[in-house]
């Protein structure tokens, strides 16, 4: 998945017609996903002015919606006035309202829709514009944040991001975007090493332990090159979550690797805390080698049952 800045390099580079028409599209779909949908308008007739076919494009029809949506209103309320027990027209303003970001009037929409036909459909309606509301939110959170509160602002955004992740919602650009504002984190904070750590526990997540054991081995060479205390602590901080990473992975020699090339050289001072702080190396790979003798144990003993 190729982000906004891709698309805008890309089109100052090129002058190839049919190249300029693609990454039109391509960035009016990140736009779109942002909900921003003036900006993916613009560029939809970009594209469509170069020859490219986008009127039944998923996002165009939407964003023909959003440019229209004061006309569409005004002619839903007109003809609620003569029908207002037809609760579809209300689903619809409902629909147009949250285009423009009018969430009260979207939801009272709604409501009044589910008052009148209380049925699946009308349910589905108001549950679309919960979920909808929520990720418009959290997009405005970061676009109209002030600079001290952006930080927590992106941080919410990467959490609804993994939300969408684990439930399979567009995965490519909900792990394109939560990396761009981890990296946005990272540029903003005083202790980059610190919070380089977040691209690990972000990959972890969503279940993508290669791209955490990648990532927690930067984090390790970094603070392995620093000489302050907290640099140190953080080095057998971060290796021992490499080791349970590897541990998930079933990949114990590389694991133990790291056990043994940071088990000599114990942070604490005291050496009942050091010892005890590389047993905790040694507990991580017990609880998964438990687990996985169990598991695999389990299927053994029922596969001889079954045959």
């Amino acid at each position: 998945m190729r982000d906004e800045h891709f698309y805008t390099r890309a089109l100052s580079l090129t002058s190839k017609p049919e190249l300029i028409a693609e990454y039109y599209i391509g960035r009016a779909e990140w736009y779109y996903k942002e909900h921003q949908y003036d900006k993916a308008y613009q560029d939809f007739c970009s594209a469509k002015e170069l020859g490219s076919d986008i009127e039944n494009h998923w996002g165009f029809s939407i964003c023909k919606d959003y440019i229209n949506a004061d006309d569409n209103i005004k002619k839903l309320t007109e003809q609620i006035k003569h029908t207002p027990d037809d609760y579809d027209l209300y689903c619809k303003r409902a629909n147009f309202y949250l285009l423009k970001r009018e969430y009260d009037k979207a939801v009272c929409d709604a409501v009044k829709a589910i008052s009148l036909k209380p049925c699946p459909d009308t349910y589905k309606c108001l549950d679309k514009l919960t979920v909808e509301i929520r990720e418009c939110n959290v997009h405005d959170a970061v676009y109209h944040s002030k600079k001290k509160d952006l930080i927590n602002a992106y941080k919410l955004r990467i959490e609804l991001a993994i939300e969408k992740v684990k439930q399979g919602d567009n995965q490519d650009y909900w792990v394109k975007r939560a990396e761009l504002d981890i990296d946005k984190i990272i540029e903003m904070s005083k202790d980059k090493t610190l919070a380089l750590f977040l691209k690990v526990n972000f990959h972890g997540r969503i279940y993508n332990f290669d791209g955490a054991i990648r990532n927690c081995k930067r984090v390790i060479e970094q603070s392995e090159n620093r000489t302050d205390k907290l640099g140190k602590a953080l080095t057998y901080i971060y290796a021992q979550q490499l080791v349970f990473l590897y541990a998930h992975k079933e990949k114990f020699r590389e694991g133990m690797d790291v056990v043994l090339k940071y088990s000599d050289k114990p942070y604490y001072e005291d050496i009942k805390k050091g010892i005890k702080y590389i047993e905790s190396f040694t507990n991580i790979f017990v609880d998964i080698l438990r687990k996985n003798c169990r598991t695999r144990f389990k299927y053994t003993k029922q596969r001889n049952k079954d045959g």
